[in-house]
């Protein structure tokens, strides 16, 4: 898989070639335009630059959040057009008048035909009006950029992301035609850009989330961070590994790369050697993620919370297993209508290794902001040590298999808890309130076998009834397998997790 032997640096010459003084990591510091007269610093840029490509991302400070479990591609547009962010990447050239010319082969709005990396292979790059003129500023890690034709149109002021004495002046530019993707590491810096859209529209939900890495995607991050995400102009993949869809044998590396695909794979953390590529089979597997942290947030959903005076919620995880157990096993009878009216699980001869299996799933789902699971625990005597036996039930919120809601909410208490009936109602009570919240983005969860909740006079039969004759949500959702590593896009016909 070594492509290096496949493609040198030295067979033949890059035509594109960057300005010296303009290679390495720059963030934006501020733009100033005329028609304000000030300083406006209100977006995130950071712009990567070899001497033969660039990744240029740009977000506006505080964007809106991206939808968790989002349900449709017209959801995923419109939170495109919400955020407002900016994102392309392509070549760069200066002519003989000193102007230089920002050449998109990849660009969020509008987007950009095919072809354009093999046209500026051959040194004709897409026409651009991209164009500015760079000039020294004060200070050595900084320059100013002016608008060109017009001079006075706008200036902006440049800085490097790495201070030129720590720097390693180590570089990779890396691009892919068939699959119309880019990839440039400078220093520690990351930037990575893929457009496989159809005529500029996002058409396809399991494929801009899950097929073959990304039907869409500009970004940025640290590969000391395990390429982690942390700027992206799609907000579906911030604070997630970087992923890549395509084979090594597809790749070019650009002249002058000082950096080659396989030591990349090396130097990003060395125990995820693959780290950077992704197998593009129809199951598709994700590397664990970075850090197991105790503590924190993860990707929006809390990992603990306090949600009432006595009940107390922690992200369910393999560790939990022997709470878990006997929880689970005390009454499995009482379990069965927890997800539908009558289930099989947990059968009477449930083992610890196949609970086991079970809290893995939930615990990678959580991780990967799929379903979030929640052990619960009783606190009313001693709330900041949550020792095994105060776990008396979980809670799953997993995405939705109906038309009629935007999440599906199932939960359960030890039935042989003391005020068991009480602590039930305080749960589904709580959580109600909880999930139409911060920071969750959910309008209308649903409480199956609950549901309605203000009809009173129904039997547990009629509100199950009630549930099974809501029309389905007819649209595959990503879900983990056993393994806890495998995912696979799940028809909605069926609640919690897969088999």
């Amino acid at each position: 898989n070594n492509i290096e032997k496949d493609v040198s640096p030295d067979v033949e010459p890059w035509p594109c070639r960057t300005p010296d003084e303009l290679c390495g990591v720059w963030v934006r510091n501020y733009i100033k335009k005329p028609a304000s007269g000030t300083k406006d610093a209100s977006v995130e840029v950071r712009y990567l630059q070899t001497p033969v490509a660039f990744v240029d991302v740009r977000v506006v400070k505080n964007p809106n959040a991206w939808p968790v479990q989002p349900k449709s591609c017209e959801e995923i547009q419109r939170a495109l057009a919400e955020r407002k962010a900016e994102g392309f990447a392509g070549v760069t050239t200066r002519s003989d008048d000193g102007v230089i010319r920002w050449h998109a082969c990849i660009n969020l709005e509008p987007q950009i035909p095919r072809g354009a990396w093999a046209a500026s292979r051959r040194g004709t790059p897409p026409t651009t009006e991209d164009c500015g003129k760079s000039v020294p500023s004060d200070r050595s890690d900084t320059w100013l950029e002016y608008g060109y034709p017009d001079a006075s149109s706008y200036m902006e002021e440049w800085q490097r992301a790495v201070e030129e004495s720590k720097t390693n002046n180590s570089w990779l530019a890396a691009i892919n035609i068939v699959q119309n993707e880019i990839l440039i590491v400078c220093d520690d810096f990351f930037g990575y850009a893929r457009d496989q859209r159809q005529d500029g529209v996002i058409d396809n939900l399991a494929g801009f989330l899950f097929k073959d890495a990304a039907t869409l995607s500009i970004c940025s991050g640290r590969v000391s961070t395990g390429w982690i995400v942390d700027l992206s102009a799609v907000g579906f993949w911030e604070s997630r590994r970087l992923v890549v869809g395509s084979k090594m044998n597809e790749w070019q590396i650009l002249p002058g790369s000082t950096l080659t695909l396989p030591e990349l794979v090396l130097k990003a953390g060395g125990i995820y050697p693959d780290i950077l590529w992704h197998r593009a089979t129809e199951k598709l597997h994700f590397l664990p993620p970075p850090n197991h942290k105790s503590e924190g947030t993860i990707y929006g959903a809390p990992f603990e919370h306090s949600l009432t005076d006595r009940l107390y919620l922690r992200k369910l995880r393999a560790i939990d297993l022997v709470p878990d157990y006997q929880a689970v096993m005390e009454d499995v009878t009482a379990l069965r209508s927890v997800f539908t009216r009558a289930d099989t699980w947990p059968s009477e001869n449930l083992t610890q290794d196949e609970d086991y299996e079970d809290l893995r799933r939930h615990d990678s789902e959580f991780d990967y902001n799929l379903a979030f699971a929640y052990a619960v625990y009783d606190t009313f005597s001693e709330k900041e040590k949550l020792e095994p036996g105060k776990y008396i039930g979980c809670c799953y919120i997993n995405p939705p298999t109906k038309q009629c809601c935007d999440a599906e909410v199932f939960l359960w208490i030890r039935p042989k808890a003391s005020n068991f009936a009480a602590l039930d109602a305080e749960l589904e009570r709580a959580l109600r309130i909880w999930l139409v919240s911060d920071p969750w983005p959910y309008r209308n969860p649903a409480f199956p076998g609950r549901d309605p909740r203000d009809e009173h006079h129904l039997t547990f039969d009629q509100k199950w009834t009630h549930w099974e004759s809501r029309p389905w949500l007819n649209l595959p959702y990503p879900r983990i397998c056993v393994d806890a590593s495998t995912i696979v896009l799940h028809q909605p016909r069926a609640s919690g997790l897969i088999p």
